[in-house]
């Protein structure tokens, strides 16, 4: 499968952990990932590590570098977001049409659909027909309805969730995902049209792990008896820089506690460092500074030299992975009171809430990290639990699992006209050709009766329906309406025939027997036992699936069916016809896979 992937900036999670993560899954199951960057990515530290991982593994495109701002009042931060979301838009067509000639993608994926979700829900994806998938990391308008309080639920109801909905309803995006659960459990209770386009995915969580013992805090400068709170990542005053410097310099402040700032600064940031009294906090061992791009190696060791985890951060209502990595490191934080960081910190019992605005809050809050030793012990390791679900691996298979489902029924069916997919069947399996039962026409699933069946098949000048077909007409209509029901689902579904799995596994050679033959079973089983161990038989038989309505046939079919789900996971699947047809009542393309 060919995997088009649009980051939209350098700094941040974004092509350190996201794509890295994505490019080496999909490059696992062996399809071809080309990576689009705005112009100015390219001399970032985050892409050249892409570069160092992945060489010409990774092939790489540009696209013009949006150039926004969108601060000041109300309405011109709300006019300057959606100008902001319409450059991105135009950016994205820009940089599909600079792909190299020849180059067709079976899938667009957008490392954060947030940036051009608002211009696409008006104006349609830049990208024609062709499938998209995404990330979206920030809506808010569930917020209050799930009980988390925020200044802007209001604005997201009155604009933004009429455009998600908007959203859902077009017919190229494929599937999302998101970070949010509370998300998850809204669009459940809404079921708004495409709310099953949507998938969970726990956040991307990715660190090296250092020893304290490994003389980390030396390395550093910073002396071993300091109570240490990190603040990492991308500097910013949104990420409470200001209010983490004001508590330190409060006389509250306790004694022996001190603050590691780590990352790349915004100006705002420099400006603030550059103070005398910063200056001052530096040199009474108050704050340690570690600038610039932290890599893989710097980032294990500052969280490993840390105490606490500052997630205190201005304005910041949505997740962040500052908050999965401090999880994966056993290490509690210190959470503003509002939006989702303050509501997992809360749920999962993972750290202290503060009110960032009050510096003698803070300082209580490290105070009472510092004393309350047992306090501090069920944090962490409620951490080390949450840790867990974030293990590394999880998201990107998350990711690209949620692409792709195999099923042993036919997925679409032509008006008027046969499906080239059978008799190209039939010819590949030889001996076996007739398990390949012929496909009726889409106006035969309409009879209520198979003579009726028949003979509106007839009537179009295709096939009649023998018995066999017609009892699986009540799958084959059930299979169409969720098809229709919900376009993510028919998105991900691949048809596979277990004779024409088991022809391939064979070697491509039909089979000698049939499989209800006891030789055809026999030959059945030693190909299944080649791909899934020589216990194969004493699984089945202890997971107590045989019976009188499952036969070992049966079994043997739904492992076959399971040996080509693996290989289209793995990008390995071939088709039994390159002609591409397609039914489009359902907007899928019809072939059997092997």
């Amino acid at each position: 499968m060919k995997l088009l992937l649009f980051a939209t900036v350098a700094e941040g999670h974004q092509l350190i952990l996201h794509v890295r993560a994505i490019v080496h899954e999909a490059l696992r199951r062996g399809w071809e990932p080309h990576l689009v960057v705005p112009e100015a990515a390219v001399a970032h530290p985050s892409f050249k590590v892409l570069q160092d991982d992945f060489g010409d593994k990774l092939p790489f495109s540009t696209m013009p570098s949006p150039v926004y701002k969108y601060s000041g009042k109300f309405l011109r931060r709300l006019i300057g977001l959606f100008g902001a979301d319409f450059k991105h838009r135009k950016a994205f067509g820009e940089g599909f049409q600079t792909l190299p000639a020849g180059y067709k993608p079976d899938l667009i994926y957008f490392l954060n659909l947030d940036h051009t979700d608002l211009s696409i829900s008006l104006k349609g994806s830049p990208f024609g027909d062709v499938p998209f998938s995404g990330m979206m990391f920030g809506k808010m308008f569930h917020y209050a309805e799930m009980g988390i309080p925020v200044p802007l639920a209001k604005t997201d109801r009155t604009f933004y969730e009429p455009l998600f909905k908007r959203l859902l309803k077009i017919k190229s995006l494929k599937s999302m995902a998101i970070i949010d659960p509370l998300l998850i459990k809204h669009l459940e209770k809404v079921k708004w049209p495409g709310w099953e386009k949507v998938t969970f995915v726990p956040d991307i969580g990715r660190l090296q792990i250092f020893s304290r013992e490994n003389s980390i805090r030396k390395e550093m400068g910073i002396p071993e008896d300091r109570f240490l709170i990190m603040n990492f990542g991308w500097l910013h005053p949104r990420k409470g820089i200001y209010e983490l410097v004001d508590a330190m310099e409060s006389s509250e402040w306790p004694e022996n506690a001190s603050a590691l700032f780590v990352g790349s600064m915004r100006p705002e940031a420099k400006e603030l460092i550059e103070t005398d009294r910063v200056r001052k906090l530096v040199a009474e061992g108050k704050l340690f500074l570690r600038t610039g791009f932290a890599d893989d190696e710097v980032e294990g060791k500052c969280f490993a030299a840390c105490d606490v985890v500052w997630l205190g951060y201005r304005k910041h209502w949505g997740m962040s992975g500052v908050l999965v990595q401090a999880c994966l490191s056993g290490k509690p934080v210190i959470s503003l009171d509002e939006g989702l960081i303050s509501w997992y910190t809360k749920e999962y019992g993972v750290g202290e809430i503060v009110d960032i605005t009050q510096p003698s809050s803070i300082c209580r809050a490290v105070q009472s990290l510092m004393s309350d030793k047992k306090l501090y012990w069920q944090y962490q390791e409620n951490c080390l639990k949450i840790g867990k679900l974030h293990a590394p691996g999880t998201f990107e298979r998350a990711i690209c699992d949620m692409l792709v489902i195999a099923i042993d029924i036919p997925l679409g069916q032509l008006s008027g006209g046969g499906r080239e997919c059978d008799p190209a069947a039939r010819r590949l399996i030889g001996r076996r050709r007739s398990s390949v039962f012929p496909v009726p026409f889409r106006e035969a699933l309409m009879g209520a009766t198979r003579s009726e069946a028949d003979a509106r098949s007839r009537a179009l000048g295709g096939p009649g329906v023998p018995a066999q077909t017609f009892g699986l007409f009540p799958k084959i209509v059930e299979l169409r309406s969720l098809m229709l029901r919900a376009p993510s689902i028919a998105a991900k579904l691949f048809e596979i025939h277990p004779e024409v799995s088991f022809w391939a596994m064979n070697g491509g050679s039909d089979l000698d027997f049939p499989k209800k033959h006891e030789f055809g079973k026999l030959q059945r089983r030693q190909l299944l036992t080649a791909e899934f161990g020589a216990d194969l038989d004493e699984r089945i038989t202890a997971l107590g699936v045989i019976s009188s309505a499952v036969a070992w046939d049966d079994v043997y079919d739904a492992f076959a069916a399971a040996w080509t789900a693996k290989r289209i996971a793995l990008g390995k699947a071939e088709r039994v016809t390159p002609l591409l047809q397609v039914d489009e009542s359902l907007d899928h393309i019809v072939n059997i896979w092997y």
